[in-house]
């Protein structure tokens, strides 16, 4: 939803959010390589699209709110430790 996306770009790094579905990206102003690994070290699955500066998450239909929510706080927290 609309609240997810506005956390994620309240980093300053994450300057857009985009998607379709349960398909999201968010363009980066850093490389998403050492986010990726941050958030597989927490637990989530995530990978990098377009030239590298975009985190695309590709959760199953099967996503439950509360896994959504707690992917949204990990990623915070792991580009807290960028």
């Amino acid at each position: 939803g609309g609240g997810r996306r506005a956390a994620l770009r309240g980093d300053g790094r994450m300057v857009e959010v985009s998607g379709s579905g349960l398909l999201a990206g968010g363009k980066l102003t850093v490389p998403a390589g050492p986010l990726v690994a941050i958030c597989r070290e927490a637990g989530l699955l995530v990978i990098t699209a377009g030239a590298g500066d975009v985190l695309r998450l590709l959760p199953p239909l099967v996503v439950s709110e509360s896994e959504v929510t707690k992917a949204v706080a990990i990623i915070k927290d792991a580009m807290g430790k960028l």
